[in-house]
């Protein structure tokens, strides 16, 4: 249930109650086109995302999850109450490319201009991040948006040429990353990360059937780290940019991205912490284990169902 707007926000946010942003006319080809990765958590997607971000023609946001809701009125109740730590990628997002620069005084400039806008579609507020990089392609990168298929039609009703990058990593490491991250939180899941796994990778498949092919393309996130060279000129192909030696070179280093890095105390997150505490390149072979076996956190001997095997192999892991 969305609540009522304080007294203090009202003071903030004067022109509330009637300004509403008009619908999108007359955009570069770049702002009509976005990309958008689809990936689970814990799938490699902020490294790739930094590093597609650096090429001369690109330009990657941190973790907005804009899609995931109607309005901003629903993303500030939603990111700014219950989850706050995820409402921070957006902050450093306007802050820096807003205000200019992140600071914790833009961040609170950028908390201020989110609350003149909550009666925006929350896809507004994309198109008035994407008219500052204009006319770079803008990406996305928001794990919690695979987690619905709403979440996915949403972006694509509203930006019916964007380009969708299916990012994948193998069940076992991913399984392994996703129980760390959590436990690094203190938290104790009791699901197996193979649910997850499969029910997302499930959700991103169904919903790229109504997809034209030509608008999206699947990738092994340990392929582009293990070959960059090679899997990011062929992205950068797909989407019509130039594979250049020196556009491939800028994009092997994440950490000149803005975001590649703890932000200001008032919103220090906004992607993956260990990434943003290393954000440098990391290339080597990321040999893939095995599909059948035991699973190395399951205590009872459990394997992977044959669901999700048949999913891993469609997606090239055996």
């Amino acid at each position: 249930m969305i609540r009522s707007i304080t007294g203090y926000e009202m003071h903030l946010a004067p022109q509330l109650r009637v300004r509403v942003a008009p619908r999108t006319n007359g955009f570069s080809t770049a702002l009509l086109d976005p990309l958008i990765i689809l990936a689970p958590m814990r799938s490699y997607s902020t490294v790739v995302s930094a590093m597609l971000g650096q090429h001369p023609q690109m330009y990657s946001l941190t973790e907005t999850h804009l899609f995931t809701c109607d309005t901003m009125w629903e993303w500030w109740t939603l990111y700014r109450e219950n989850y706050k730590l995820l409402g921070q990628g957006l902050l450093r997002a306007v802050a820096e490319l807003i205000m200019g620069y992140q600071t914790e005084g833009t961040i609170e400039q950028a908390r201020r201009w989110i609350l003149r806008r909550l009666t925006w579609p929350t896809a507004e507020v994309f198109r008035a991040l994407a008219r500052r990089v204009d006319p770079s392609v803008l990406i996305d990168k928001s794990p919690l948006m695979v987690k619905s298929m709403r979440h996915l039609q949403r972006a694509h009703a509203e930006f019916p040429r964007a380009r969708f990058l299916h990012l994948t990593r193998h069940p076992v490491t991913f399984g392994y990353s996703y129980l760390k991250f959590f436990e690094s939180l203190g938290i104790r899941l009791t699901v197996d990360p193979q649910v997850v796994w499969h029910t997302q990778h499930s959700t991103i498949l169904a919903f790229l059937e109504t997809v034209p092919e030509s608008q999206q393309l699947r990738i092994r996130g340990e392929d582009v780290l293990a070959s960059p060279d090679q899997h990011l000129a062929r992205i950068a192909n797909w989407i019509g940019l130039r594979t250049s030696p020196d556009a491939i070179q800028q994009m092997k280093h994440p950490e000149q991205s803005p975001f590649a890095n703890i932000g200001p105390t008032n919103a220090p997150l906004g992607g993956d912490p260990a990434f943003l505490n290393n954000p440098k390149l990391h290339p080597g072979v990321h040999k893939s284990p095995s599909l059948q076996g035991s699973l190395p956190w399951r205590r009872d001997g459990g394997k992977f169902t044959a669901e999700v095997r048949a999913i891993a192999e469609q997606f090239g892991y055996d």
